[in-house]
């Protein structure tokens, strides 16, 4: 069993290795095979076809930042701006701690065959579970607003997601990444989670249907703020 796992560890490395360097079409079998000492038949076993390959090289992705996230966010039961600011500054940091996962998201996403891409979507949902569980076990007092897991992850998440950043020095330290976009984003899903009983009366707007707000990112003093340690 060690030997086996072992093995597909070695398959797994060497095929993400390749559809970076090489991307999905240009990355054979025979090459994963020759790149990691390891059968086109044990590949086949493992895997089943590339497709299936490339499945698991996401899914693999998508749970070691869904893991990092959690690891992000432990530790932060009352303190919701810290809680935010943690979060986002170790998305920033994820280029340089994984850093090829994002660039395997964009080759291996569109992809991935429909048989596959529903395995996918439940792994990519993982981020937006770590996020829910996060805000569910807030103590009430410091309860957010009543975001679905989707939500979540659109206000603390992907707009760090989808932000390129230059980061220097160790992840654990906020200097590490730009100092400007971690306080945008930090103040910008501060305010989307706001849940003030005014905000609960406003939402509704008298049709009993929730408005989630958009965050204003101009103003001046986003960037003039410092982020906390």
């Amino acid at each position: 069993m060690r030997d086996s796992s072992a093995k597909q560890a070695r398959i797994l490395k060497a095929a993400a290795a390749l559809f970076v360097d090489h991307g999905y079409e240009a990355t054979t079998l025979q090459k994963v095979s020759e790149k990691s000492g390891a059968a086109i038949g044990s590949i086949t076993h493992f895997f089943t076809d590339k497709s299936g390959l490339a499945a698991r090289v996401y899914e693999d992705v998508m749970r070691e930042l869904a893991a990092d996230a959690r690891v992000a966010l432990r530790g932060h039961a009352t303190d919701v701006e810290v809680a935010v600011q943690t979060l986002i500054v170790a998305c920033l940091g994820w280029d340089k701690k994984f850093p090829n996962h994002r660039r395997l998201i964009r080759i291996l996403e569109p992809c991935l065959e429909q048989s596959r891409r529903g395995r996918a979507v439940e792994r990519q949902q993982e981020l937006e579970d770590v996020l829910a569980e996060w805000a569910a076990h807030l103590p009430s007092k410091h309860k957010v607003a009543p975001l679905s897991p989707g939500e979540l992850y659109a206000v603390m998440l992907a707009p760090a997601m989808s932000t390129e950043t230059k980061s220097s020095g160790p992840r654990s330290k906020v200097t590490s990444v730009s100092v400007d976009w971690l306080s945008v984003l930090t103040k910008a899903a501060l305010r989307a989670l706001e849940a003030p009983k005014q905000k609960a009366k406003s939402a509704s707007g008298g049709t009993g249907h929730r408005r989630v707000a958009q965050p204003d990112l101009d103003d001046s003093d986003l960037l003039k703020r410092k982020p906390r340690p």
